[in-house]
């Protein structure tokens, strides 16, 4: 408990004080408060933030089985590597969590290098088109993301989505916890905020991103470029 007091407390400021690079000024509040109503009020917050931090798997931990995935959607065995064959790795399989993610390539749609706006065409506030930086011009926003990954029915499927914050903190807990099987099943991830499919409760123009350095989720402006992990549920 007192480790994730300690994680929402940087986490609490680093949310105030950031303005990383020509992102917009994040504005929020730590997660799972709304106002900022003095230190009382704040410690209150932390401490109920701080009993659901996710939780880090021990390093090793025999829970975790990570399987890789065929462009085909068939297991591979662990020596598989990255291509775009029908039976080259594309995507990893957690067993734990039943989530199937992508994995990014150097090039070309999935490539580490890629950003995208957090944008949806359905609802009251939409978000940004295509504002990000990407291999496919006037696609780089987080709904054609998933439907050009849905189009070229990555791993034999066709219903990826965005993950939920919730998730994307989890997966990137398996980092914290394991850094060195995170690499391995999941090469080429660029240090940087990741989209969630979550859009912000309180601020309408927001939604949340996970930071992959400590696994938690922040509050972004929609025109922020982000990168973006797809994930769909395992049959």
């Amino acid at each position: 408990m007192l480790q994730g007091l300690m994680v929402e407390t940087r986490r609490v400021m680093k949310q105030l004080l950031i303005e990383h690079d020509n992102r917009a000024l994040i504005t929020r509040l730590p997660a799972r408060s709304t106002t900022a109503i003095g230190f009382a009020a704040g410690f209150i917050v932390l401490l109920f933030a701080a009993l659901s931090t996710p939780a880090l798997a021990a390093a090793g931990d025999d829970t975790l089985k990570l399987v890789k995935i065929a462009n085909d959607g068939s297991e591979l065995p662990d020596s598989a590597a990255l291509g775009t064959k029908a039976k080259d790795w594309a995507c990893t399989l957690d067993t734990t969590s039943g989530l199937i993610w992508e994995v990014k390539t150097t090039s070309g749609l999935r490539s580490q290098g890629n950003s995208y706006t957090w944008y949806s065409s359905e609802g009251r506030a939409i978000g940004s088109p295509s504002g990000g930086s990407c291999s496919a011009e006037g696609r780089c926003d987080t709904e054609k993301y998933i439907a050009d990954v849905n189009s070229s029915k990555l791993c034999g499927a066709s219903d990826w989505r965005m993950p939920k914050a919730k998730e994307l903190e989890e997966h990137f807990a398996i980092r914290l916890a394991s850094p060195a099987v995170y690499a391995s099943y999941f090469p080429n991830t660029t240090s940087t905020y990741y989209w969630s499919g979550t859009p912000g409760a309180f601020y309408s123009f927001s939604a949340w991103a996970v930071y992959i350095s400590d696994a938690q989720a922040y509050y972004f402006h929609r025109t922020g470029s982000n990168g973006i992990r797809a994930v769909r549920n395992a049959k």
